[in-house]
């Protein structure tokens, strides 16, 4: 029987003592993978102010012309299901200019996900080590 559900039922209680001590929780594990990555995404959102067919002027996504030109290789796209690119910057307050694969519209909303690996809190307790500044208090 090759089944694809490979969760496996955890159950996580305090160490084992002569009685069994309280559960503490209960659940299911997606995957015990080692190169599995953990990523947050974020989206960017903006407003087209000028729009002329497939192109559009976006402001409130930027606020300087050095983060429109940093991000300008990210693509974009719209609450509609456009797909578009930044050509440019726009004057001195961080407006763009915009190139979609269709016409866009004045209500519609320009967004740009961004991407960043999340890593696990470290805890030295895990590990074995004592941190420096423990003393039984809050937070260890």
């Amino acid at each position: 029987n090759n089944n694809n559900n490979n969760n496996t039922a955890v159950k996580i209680g305090y160490p084992a003592t002569d009685v069994l001590g309280p559960l503490v929780a209960s659940g299911t594990l997606a995957s015990v993978d080692p190169d599995r990555l953990l990523i947050k995404r974020i989206i960017l959102t903006g407003a087209p102010i000028s729009v002329s067919k497939r192109q559009a002027v976006v402001r409130h996504m930027f606020f300087r012309p050095e983060d429109v030109r940093w991000f300008k290789p990210v693509e974009l796209w719209t609450k509609t299901g456009l797909i578009g690119h930044i050509q440019g910057a726009h004057g001195t307050k961080g407006y763009m200019k915009c190139t979609f694969d269709g016409h866009i519209k004045n209500h519609d909303t320009v967004c740009m996900s961004l991407y960043k690996r999340q890593y696990p809190p470290f805890d030295p307790r895990d590990f074995g080590e004592m941190p420096e500044t423990f003393n039984g208090t809050a937070g260890y």
